[in-house]
């Protein structure tokens, strides 16, 4: 089954971007605004494409939950119009952007590429990494195809589970939204934490080269505390980092790296040092913080016992 993985695919436009990197289209301490004109305004004009990857550009103040509401040119107006917090200090404070970042960033992809985002996207990383059933920007072709196998997230917040029928709604699906408008399934999630794995194997194949991908997700920016999370936080560029901090994952090494969605409810990682990459897809979505990161903690640690690699009790 394919189901909305919201945030959690994230990282397939990181991956994207790291392909610009390898190929000189982009360079990581340029400004994004070079390739996003309209962008350049309210404090956001010398922002770098690293200071929008690794959330430290100060564009977390639109959330998720409130943009899904709006159309997508009045997020794209949103996302020109917000200005930076006030005394934010670019590439030394961190928010997690559930939206902003990613709509600034997939525009400025689509400028440099000349091409939809959806299509760039599947020629470039996800038919490399044989993720067939992964898309965001879908268009209405390939969705008479996937209707099928789309499955439903539901609500668990009430006595009743509320099913999300949203999602499955053609608006929804083919709308352009590379923050929170992936859809996939748990193996294509897999799959794309596994590509990024073997991108740092110099003897591995994968859709960028190990010099690029530990640029991108080989470090991250340190612990520092997050004003989304309200905690310390770590990010490499596209992806929490440090799982062991970032998610309270014991099991998980230090150069750990992974991506959420929907307060946990989709989320896959790697971890280098143990040389696995998984993913889970949970159809239930629970709107609590300490819930939420209590599940996927526990989960992991089942993972890593289940791998015969550690875990806790």
């Amino acid at each position: 089954m394919v189901f909305k993985l919201y945030c959690a695919g994230k990282p397939l436009l990181a991956i994207g971007a790291a392909h610009l990197v390898e190929e000189g289209m982009i360079q990581l301490d340029a400004p994004l605004s070079r390739d996003f004109r309209e962008f350049a305004t309210l404090g956001k004009e010398d922002l770098t494409y690293r200071q929008v990857l690794n959330h430290t550009a100060g564009l977390h103040r639109l959330f998720a939950l409130h943009m899904a509401r709006l159309t997508v040119a009045s997020r794209h107006r949103a996302v020109v119009n917000e200005p930076l917090p006030p005394d934010w200090i670019p590439g030394v404070q961190s928010g997690y952007s559930e939206y902003s970042a990613w709509h600034a960033l997939g525009t400025a992809v689509e400028h440099i590429t000349g091409e939809p985002l959806g299509s760039w996207l599947r020629h470039t990383v996800l038919d490399p990494i044989e993720s067939k059933t992964m898309f965001v920007c879908i268009d209405h072709e390939e969705l008479r195809e996937l209707q099928p196998k789309l499955g439903v997230n539901f609500d668990l917040s009430g006595p009743e589970p509320v099913p999300f029928l949203f999602d499955r709604s053609e608006q929804f699906i083919t709308e352009w939204n590379p923050s929170f408008g992936a859809y996939g399934s748990a193996r294509d999630l897999m799959s794309m934490f596994r590509a990024m794995l073997d991108c740092l194997d110099d003897k591995a194949s994968g859709p960028v080269s190990p010099s690029v991908a530990r640029e991108f997700w080989g470090s991250g920016h340190g612990a520092i505390w997050d004003h989304t999370y309200k905690a310390p936080y770590d990010f490499a560029l596209g992806v929490a980092f440090d799982l062991n901090t970032s998610w309270g994952c014991a099991s998980c090494s230090t150069t750990s790296f992974g991506q959420s969605g929907l307060a946990g409810s989709a989320f896959g990682f790697a971890d280098p040092e143990a040389g696995i990459a998984a993913a889970v897809v949970l159809n239930g979505f629970i709107p609590s913080a300490h819930v939420f990161g209590e599940r996927r903690q526990r989960v992991v640690e089942a993972l890593y016992t289940d791998f015969g690699i550690g875990g806790t009790s």
